[in-house]
């Protein structure tokens, strides 16, 4: 265990970044800075569409199944510095909500009545976005 006390954030940064061309536009400290806002902004999330929207489907069912998922997949770029990318996901995400609310119902005869696919609808808006936040990144770091 003696060469993992030398082990920081920079030393990782430096030797295990994911491309060559890493976007250093960011200090470590205003990547921190901004993976906490994300963080807060996901719980801010969480709490609106699980305590006060629990009566609608999509709202609810995201914050139980998903934003946890989102959250992480939202986050762990900003270390890279890739804040675009964070931030177009959690607007994708919420997007997502709203339009799985609003579009998801549909009213039936035949049992069990009525189906909802507003899960179905802000997971498939959360990959887009995470498609478009790739897209968005890969063509600032081209340019």
């Amino acid at each position: 265990m003696k060469g993992l006390d030398n082990i920081s954030f920079a030393y990782i940064e430096r030797n295990f970044s994911v491309d060559t061309k890493m976007n250093t536009k960011y200090t470590v400290k205003q990547r921190l800075a901004f993976g906490v806002i994300v963080i807060l902004l996901y719980v801010i999330n969480y709490v609106v569409c699980r305590y006060f929207l629990g009566e609608y489907y999509t709202p609810e069912w995201v914050a139980r199944h998903f934003l946890v998922i989102a959250a992480i997949v939202s986050i762990i770029p900003v270390f890279w510095g890739r804040i675009r990318f964070s931030l177009i996901t959690f607007i994708g995400c919420s997007i997502g909500i709203l339009a799985g609310e609003s579009f998801g119902g549909f009213q039936s005869d035949i049992p069990p009545r009525f189906l909802h696919w507003g899960w179905f609808i802000c997971i498939t808006v959360f990959l887009l976005s995470c498609a478009t936040g790739i897209a968005f990144e890969v063509r600032k770091n081209k340019g």
